[in-house]
């Protein structure tokens, strides 16, 4: 028997109607037990990853970062992962609460820090949004 695979957009009200139309396309093609079937709902899309907080600062600050103007289109609740991209050569700061919805970190050395943010809907992830905080003496 030949493998298949059918990709299915449902709408979240439509659950029902998809389900009696794959039982009813598998019989009529004769699909095997453990056809590989996907959905994807039309609410389905990326969350976006927004980033506010301190952009200049002076050093031995504390730098403070905000996400919780990130967004879900279905208001789903959001994972929060902040990751430290680059830094001053000679610095040695790490992020705390990297996967809360605000992070922090103090500014160890004069030069440019970039910071990343990527949310997650339980779904799917944000594309990233970078930040960058320049540290002067």
């Amino acid at each position: 028997m030949r493998n298949h695979r059918i990709s299915v957009l449902q709408t979240q009200s439509g659950m029902k109607s998809l389900l009696l139309i794959l039982i009813v396309l598998s019989w009529c093609i004769g699909l095997a037990p453990g056809t590989m079937v996907s959905t994807a709902t039309a609410q389905d899309s990326k969350p976006v990853a927004v980033i506010n907080g301190d952009s200049h600062v002076s050093m031995r600050q504390t730098v403070y970062l905000d996400g919780t103007m990130s967004s879900d289109s279905e208001k789903r609740e959001l994972n929060y992962q902040w990751t430290l991209v680059s830094s001053p050569e000679g610095s040695s700061a790490v992020l705390r609460d990297d996967a809360n919805s605000q992070t922090k970190f103090e500014a160890d050395a004069v030069g440019i820090f970039k910071v990343k943010l990527v949310v997650n809907n339980g779904l799917v992830d944000s594309n990233p949004s970078y930040y960058t905080i320049t540290v002067t003496k």
